[in-house]
């Protein structure tokens, strides 16, 4: 429907697909809108490789998230 133009999404920031290819446009709310978000998984579930692999890049993005605040 948003592709269509017949209606408007609401997203965070990086999650929607806005390359040249989607014709979607991302347009950031001002004043900046922030909301912490909290994910929780059991240790002892296997997961499938997408979700190791997900959960891989939330953790490394996690880190570098807080060396970018150490060092300010």
């Amino acid at each position: 429907m948003v592709k269509n133009k017949a209606a408007l999404m609401l997203t965070l920031d990086k999650i929607a697909n806005i390359s040249k290819k989607s014709n979607l446009t991302f347009r950031p709310i001002a004043p900046v809108m922030q909301e912490p978000i909290t994910m929780i998984w059991k240790r002892s579930t296997n997961l499938s490789p997408v979700a190791e692999l997900f959960l891989k890049l939330i953790k490394r993005s996690i880190i570098e998230s807080k060396n970018i605040l150490d060092l300010n």
